[in-house]
């Protein structure tokens, strides 16, 4: 677009907020919402059979020196800006949520420059018992809202094809009803989301919270973990329930059309649980 030029810092981060007609912007030049876009970007090359695509994507993964955000050699702790090349003083935070989303690509980023890295897995995060129930966590092991849960591990390489992703979202789907019913008795009415407030302001609740938010990112976080709730004694998630079928059937008859995929090639889901991080 003629006079856009996004504003950059040297070692590739985009700013977290900019002009839509310019490309300019005053906020701080963010790891993670850089992460995030580019996981989409590669989210596309992934599922769409189109060059020109797949050499945006490329060029754009290659312009970012992803190492630099690690603020610990396992990538236990990240830097949330950066600026002039270099890490922001005092902007580092611990990994879970959405930063798991930057540690994925800084692992496939070591893993392409020297064959390994230390950065912890998957299946190295946090756990804990709730009421008989086993959920992801950090180390404050607290009920988070069903939005960290499934945002981040599922746009994630290794999240999304690790088995126990799906157990630990139908985990996170029994534990997140569970609560709502204490509050409102319907078992209809949950998903705990992440959203701006009626009143403003940005807010991730926890699932044993009182106060539910209402908006597009609890009927977002509903919509998957609802499919999977229904999906808890099928082996083949993908396949029958989020692929499988026009029309999937959630609590108290209701009914959410989706978008049905003609194979399991065309569901972005089961392309993204493919043993390579890349699509050729």
């Amino acid at each position: 677009m003629e006079g856009f030029q996004i504003d950059r810092e040297e070692a590739g981060y985009f700013r977290h907020f900019f002009q839509s007609d310019t490309g300019k912007g005053q906020s701080e030049h963010s790891t993670i919402d850089t992460a995030i876009m580019v996981v989409g970007a590669l989210f596309c090359r992934n599922t769409f059979d189109d060059l020109a695509i797949k050499k945006e994507a490329d060029a754009l993964w290659q312009s970012i020196d992803w190492e630099l955000a690690l603020a610990d050699l396992r990538g236990r702790k990240l830097h949330m800006v950066i600026e002039d090349g270099k890490p922001k003083a005092n902007t580092v935070t611990s990994l879970f949520n959405e930063y798991y989303l930057l540690a994925d690509l800084i692992r496939e980023a070591q893993l392409q420059k020297r064959g390994e890295s230390d950065l912890i897995r998957f299946q190295d995060l946090p756990k804990w018992k709730n009421e008989g129930v086993t959920l992801l966590s950090d180390w404050r092991k607290v009920p988070y809202c069903s939005f960290l849960i499934q945002f981040p591990f599922y746009l994630s390489h290794e999240g999304a094809r690790d088995p126990d992703f799906a157990e630990f979202v139908r985990a996170q789907a029994v534990a997140d009803q569970r609560a709502s019913m204490r509050w409102n008795g319907i078992p209809c009415y949950w998903g705990n989301g992440a959203g701006t407030l009626p009143g403003g302001g940005y807010r991730a609740n926890l699932y044993s919270e009182k106060s539910r938010l209402a908006g597009a990112a609890n009927r977002i976080d509903r919509l998957l973990l609802d499919a999977l709730w229904v999906g808890r004694q099928s082996s083949k998630i993908g396949d029958e329930v989020l692929c499988g079928r026009d029309t999937i059937h959630l609590p108290c008859d209701q009914r959410v059309t989706l978008k049905r995929a003609s194979s399991l090639h065309d569901c972005p889901l089961i392309r993204r649980r493919s043993d390579s991080f890349w699509q050729s």
